[in-house]
């Protein structure tokens, strides 16, 4: 498991220390959501930098008790340890206070010093922060700054909460790889040499993520892509059929003589898989990351999982940007990535590539090759190759220019062109002719009548002429306007059955699979759909979509665009046969794929009907918080404006909206809802699952051409919308909510402004509707600027119309929930002021309701049944008004009891007693004491009392519990009170006592009481200590789940650290063993607590876990195995380890050796141990202590590559090759040509791995 520990923090150099604490604070900005722009570091350490390392500056509050405590914070980062006089020197140069410092005071800011060397103790950790304290202490506004010091446990603390950052810490010294290039010609295209690359101003290439109807032209295109992969971390998927250009693209967007701001030439990394790279690319990632340098990467002929997996490595804090280029196109819509797609060129740009490579050739002959070539830039100069000069082919038909490909001023070869031919049946092939590997190349060689040999040596011409390409030993006929046009040539020429003979029964699985993904682009050829349509019939491997392997289901997606009526008729079959089927549903393991390949056939107005009821019937069964490959999502995405993947009719989708939400069932109005939601989308568009379908011709679906066509799409759903609202359904209320949270974009952006004005206008004309209005206000606030003046003006006279007309109306506005911002509310500077306005405010419109009777009674059904905003302030004003708050309590309580359990709110009720207390504590004391045992307020009794805690407050608690009325959890809210009264010893007690009696109080009583001793520093009392110590031997570490883990380390870490403790200290540990070793719960539950054990009592938890038996049980072992966030054992100095050893006696050393972690790092070095030099000196066969030490040198669990880990270890073996003990040296001698050769093994796996995983076409 990941860990890391101040002794790691402690080896890190200078600049990498100071890297480390940068790149906290922008991780600690960005899991905060805030901008990282604030931050900045660099220099040298030692450098006369001002006193300042690394700053942070934002505009955001950030939280006291944090790693960045306030919004303007600066780090002094060190890597020596800096007792009180280097500290005093370092912020007073000269007995000066640093100007520095001066402006952070000023500004309320914070001053930290961290340090990597030494960990420092309480004591002197105090002294540090008091010498800070002192260095400033003569300043005005000394009291403004907050001032700190962070030792090594402290960074390892930080890095711990970035889980990511531990991998940088562990990582970061990298190596030099080979077989990769610098900025080249990676396209190896001589006439990029002469006049650069060439542009024509035709859209070519779409950007996913845009709503864009046409794409771009590739000038537009190279500077979004450039804009993009500025930004470090950034991933790209550039996408198109083979032979476009993807590879010259890239290549111009280094080229500063294409456009504007070209890519750092300096930062490029390029590898193409066809080639084999050594080591592969997510080991090249890895390291380049570990180096902490900025770099583009561009992986070339790259396959979708591969570049999944390059994005999710690159994805935490990473100075790299990825692009990766790949021909084939299908399923392939990575998350987190941009993707780009790149179309064939225009007819006029490959005139100008042809004229411009071959200066021999007339425009008539390069526009008649440009068109036969279909816009394939390959194709195109493949078919120049052969024109000779002076040449005329403006009379050959398409075919023979074609044909030309497999002469190319050789003589006619018939068996090039038949092994072209045959190898395009398959999407790919593998080469290799193993006697035990070769079915793939002998069912090739027989179906082109040739030998294995033959076909392999027509393979390798075809190669030489750039008609294939090859991944490791992979190959496949390309650019498929050559293999399909092939295929089709090939599939005429042999008997249906003889052909389904051979792919289904004589070749492997993934030969059939590849020759139904060629047929899949073959849907104008009747023998494709022929064998299409047999395999989709009686008797066909196809037949029943229920009983479908994973190959069966691929080659269904393969085929389905040769007879979508047929697939789904097949799936509709399904439903007509078995309603309550699994077939439709998430628990199909293939939901997935049928759900993606349903949306596909969406795209046809014909087929989109029946496909999206068919996609209801899957997106039903899921949950509606689903979000790992959700149904939902896939179903929505067709209902958007932009990017849809369908050119159903606005009407279409409409009719299916207006079923699901006049439908008599809940789950489908939730999921009509939903579409409803997704049509009215105006701001934010992606793209889900892929847009092609074999080689149908596809776009991105409808995209409106017009602002007649936006006003339109808009009004229809907005006007259904309204219709339901007037219609007073159930449903009406969350389809105001979706209207309102659409508001902003459609005014905004699609600027439909009628449709919205009307639909306002009519629907608070019935009611009142205040939600609209925090929509309007909302959208004046962000966007006032960017419109018109007429817009503006008619947005504020909505404003005016949804304006609250009386005190109803402003008390529902201020209370309700998730609506806008608190400025739209007030006026004011900040949120900061708004907030106290609004506090003020709710506690005003509380006083005056409080004697407007029917207002009240109007108001608190609201007010008590939703979660609202300000609701306590407004319970505060109504004591605060009222003259007889019994009767109003009682009033309140009224209403309350009819309101549904699950949907009461009990602010209203805290915030009166919380004010009642201040002015009238006998009233409060009356009112809670009825309400201990009241019918409806016993079950919540612990939330009221908290409002006060004195001792009758105590006592009331008390009783409550003797009651058992209110769940036990509930009692946890006494950890955040504070009062005094809780430290009266025998009150704390005897209530912490109680709790824990009751059934699952143990962990709310531990709760409490770590809260409690959290907030008073001084030393615990004996009697505290005991109560902690009774805590946690009163818990039961055998429950399935110990969430209460840390808070139990802490208890043992406080309460256990007395001499005096030992006893139950071991008890503790006895419990824990037994837990484990009897399999009730997972080891990795109790880390922390062991860590607190070992760190009191190491003797005690050494006996217990490990000295005590003569072998480690399996399940104790796995403690000790790694697998755990800190070793306990680690924490345990080495004199006293030794110490230990030594009173065990030696018969214990080998299972000692056994369970320790026998190295540690040590200045960027792997060093044994103190313990482990001891048990190797001083047993008396070492070779046996050895032996136990053999799993450091092939580790169980690793991350990245074993062998690189395996290489690291090496020195501790050489390191004993010299030990005075000829033993060992011998045992060490013996052991290295051992593990080199494992290394060299387990290398060879790796690479071989990979090569097969991502080295291939599909």
């Amino acid at each position: 498991m990941l860990e890391i520990t101040g002794d790691e923090i402690a080896q890190l150099n200078d600049t990498d220390l100071r890297s480390l604490v940068g790149l906290l604070c922008e991780a600690e900005l960005t899991s905060a959501q805030i901008t990282t722009a604030g931050v900045t570091w660099g220099g040298n350490q030692n450098a006369k930098d001002g006193g300042i390392d690394v700053r942070v500056e934002v505009k955001s509050i950030m939280d006291n008790d944090g790693f960045i405590p306030r919004s303007n914070t600066a780090f002094q980062v060190k890597k020596p340890d800096m007792p009180r006089s280097n500290i005093l020197d370092e912020m007073r140069p000269k007995g000066i206070l640093r100007e520095v410092i001066r402006d952070l005071a000023d500004n309320k800011g914070a001053y930290i010093i961290i340090s990597s060397q030494g960990s420092t103790s309480d004591s002197a950790l105090s002294s540090r922060k008091l010498a800070m304290q002192d260095a400033i202490s003569d300043y005005a506004n000394a009291s403004q700054l907050k001032v700190d010091f962070y030792d090594r446990e402290r960074i390892a603390s930080w890095v711990r909460s970035h889980p990511s950052m531990i991998l940088w810490v562990r990582d970061k010294i990298g190596q030099p790889l080979q077989g990769w290039r610098s900025f080249d010609n990676w396209a190896d295209h001589s006439e990029s040499d002469d006049g650069g690359y060439l542009l024509d101003g035709t859209s070519r290439l779409s950007n996913s993520s845009s709503i864009a109807a046409k794409g771009m032209d590739l000038l537009q295109g190279i500077q979004e892509l450039r804009t993009i992969l500025k930004r470090p971390g950034s991933s790209v998927r550039l996408i198109g059929l083979s032979g476009v250009g993807k590879t010259r693209l890239v290549q111009a967007l280094f080229d500063d003589q294409v456009g504007e701001k070209a890519l750092n030439k300096s930062l490029a990394f390029y590898t193409d898989l066809g080639d084999a790279p050594l080591p592969d690319p997510k080991s090249f990632t890895a390291r380049l990351k570990s180096l902490g340098k900025r770099g583009i990467l561009i992986v070339d002929n790259c396959p979708p999982d591969l570049h999944n997996q390059l994005t999710k490595l690159n994805s935490n804090n990473s100075l790299i940007s990825l692009i990766t280029v790949e021909y084939d196109v299908r399923e392939d819509q990575p998350e987190q990535t941009t993707v780009f797609r790149l179309e064939p060129s225009s007819i006029e740009l490959l005139e100008k590539v042809i004229c411009k490579k071959f200066t021999h050739i007339n425009s008539v002959t390069s526009r008649k090759i440009a068109e036969m070539s279909g816009g394939n830039a390959r194709v195109a100069v493949a078919i120049a190759r052969t024109i000779k000069m002076g040449e005329n082919i403006s009379h050959l038909r398409d075919s023979e220019l074609f044909n030309r490909l497999f002469h190319q001023r050789h003589d006619s070869d018939s068996k090039l062109l038949k092994a072209a031919e045959i190898c395009s049946l398959v999407y790919s092939f593998n080469i290799e002719t193993e006697a035990t590997r070769n079915i793939e190349m002998t069912i090739l060689a027989e179906l082109a009548g040739m030998s294995v040999l033959e076909l392999y040596q027509n393979v390798a011409e075809l190669k030489r002429r750039d008609l294939v390409q090859q991944r490791s030993t992979w190959r496949a006929v390309l650019p498929h306007a050559i293999a399909n046009r092939l295929a089709q040539s090939s599939l005429e020429n042999f008997p249906l059955p003889l052909l389904r003979d051979v792919f289904e029964k004589r070749a492997n699985k993934r030969l059939l699979i590849s020759f139904s993904r060629r047929l899949g682009y073959l849907h104008h050829n009747q023998t494709a759909r022929k064998v299409a349509q047999e395999w989709l019939s009686d008797g066909g491997p196809l037949e029943d979509f229920r009983k479908l392997d994973n190959a069966a289901v691929t080659m269904l997606g393969n085929v389905a665009p040769l007879h979508p009526e047929l697939v789904l008729a097949h799936m509709e079959e399904i439903l007509d046969q078995d309603r309550d089927s699994t077939f439709f549903s998430r628990h199909n393991e293939n939901f997935s794929y049928f759900t993606s390949l349903l949306k596909s056939l969406a795209y046809d107005v014909e087929f989109f009907d029946r496909s999206v009821q068919l996609l209801c019937h899957f997106a039903l069964t899921e949950d509606v918080n689903e979000n790992k490959n959700s149904i939902r999502s896939t179903l929505k995405s067709l209902f958007y404006i932009y990017l849809s993947g369908t050119h159903a009719t606005v009407d279409q989708r409409l009719k299916i909206i207006s079923n699901l939400i006049e439908s008599d069932s809940e789950q489908k109005n939730a999921l009509g809802l939903s579409l409803l939601d997704a049509a009215l989308e105006a701001w934010h568009f992606t793209s889900i699952n892929s847009f092609d379908f074999g080689a149908h011709v596809r776009d991105y679906g409808y995209h409106p051409t017009s602002n007649d066509e936006i006003r339109s799409w808009y009004e229809t759903f907005i006007q259904y919308a309204v219709s339901i609202v007037l219609s007073e359904k159930i449903i009406s209320t969350e389809i105001k909510a979706i209207l309102c949270r659409k508001f902003r974009g459609i005014w905004t952006r699609a600027k439909v402004y009628n449709a919205l004005e009307s639909a306002v206008r009519e629907i608070s004309a019935k009611n009142p509707w205040y939600g609209a209005w925090y929509a309007v206000k909302n959208t004046i606030g962000f966007d006032s600027d960017k419109m018109s003046k007429e817009a503006v003006f008619r947005l504020e006279s909505l404003a005016t119309l949804l304006g609250p007309q009386n005190l109803y109306d402003e008390v529902m506005l201020l209370t309700l929930p998730d609506h806008g911002s608190l400025l739209n509310i007030v006026e004011a500077k900040d949120t900061e002021e708004a907030l106290t306005k609004i506090r003020d405010l709710s506690q005003d419109f509380g006083y005056k309701i409080s004697s407007q009777e029917d207002t009240l009674n109007a108001l608190l059904i609201h007010l008590m049944s939703t979660n609202g905003r300000n609701v306590f302030q407004l319970g505060q004003g109504l004591a605060k008004g009222t003259n007889d708050p019994k009767k109003l309590w009682a009033t309140m309580v009224e209403k309350l009891s009819t309101i549904e359990h699950n949907k009461r709110n009990y602010q209203l009720l805290q915030g009166f007693l919380d004010y009642l207390t201040s002015t009238d504590n006998s009233s409060t004391k009356e009112l809670l004491d009825e309400a201990i045992d009241h019918e409806i307020l016993s079950e919540v009794f612990p939330i009221l009392q908290i409002v006060i805690i004195d001792i009758d407050g105590i006592e009331r608690i008390k009783r409550s519990l003797q009651l058992g009325k209110a769940p036990i959890y509930l009692y946890g809210n006494l950890a955040y009170t504070h009062t005094s009264e809780l430290n009266n010893e025998d009150l704390f007690c005897e209530l912490i006592r109680l709790i824990s009696s009751k059934q699952n109080g143990l962990a709310v009583a531990i709760d409490i009481f770590n809260m409690k001793f959290h907030q008073n520093n001084n030393e615990l009392s004996p009697r505290i200590l005991t109560l902690g110590q009774e805590l946690v031997l009163g818990y039961d570490f055998s429950q399935e789940t110990n969430s209460d883990s840390y808070q139990i380390s802490e208890i043992v870490k406080s309460c256990f650290q007395n001499k005096d403790a030992a006893d139950k200290a071991k008890h503790l540990a006895v419990k824990l063993y037994t837990a484990i070793a009897d399999n009730r719960v997972f080891h990795t539950n109790f880390d922390y607590i062991y860590k607190s054990l070992v760190e009191a009592h190491p003797f005690v938890f050494l006996d217990v876990f490990i000295g005590d038996h003569n072998e480690l049980d399996y399940y104790i072992e796995q403690i000790f195995s790694g697998q755990l966030m800190v070793s306990p054992l680690r924490s345990i100095p080495h004199e006293t380890f030794i110490e230990w050893c030594n009173i065990k006696g030696k018969a214990h050393y080998p299972l000692i050796a056994s369970a320790i972690e026998p190295y540690m790092h040590v200045a960027d070095q792997l060093q044994w141990t103190p313990v482990a030099i001891f048990l190797i000196n001083h047993y008396s066969d070492p070779s046996v202590i050895l032996e136990e030490f053999m799993h450091v040198f092939h580790p169980n669990q690793w991350e990245g590559s074993l062998a690189d880990k395996m290489v690291k270890r090496l020195p501790l073996l050489e390191s004993l090759m010299i030990h005075e003990n000829p033993v060992v040296s011998q045992w060490a001698k013996n052991k290295e040509p051992i593990l080199k050769k494992e290394i060299i093994r387990v290398h060879e796996w790796e690479q071989s791995r990979e090569q097969n995983q991502n080295e291939r076409f599909e």
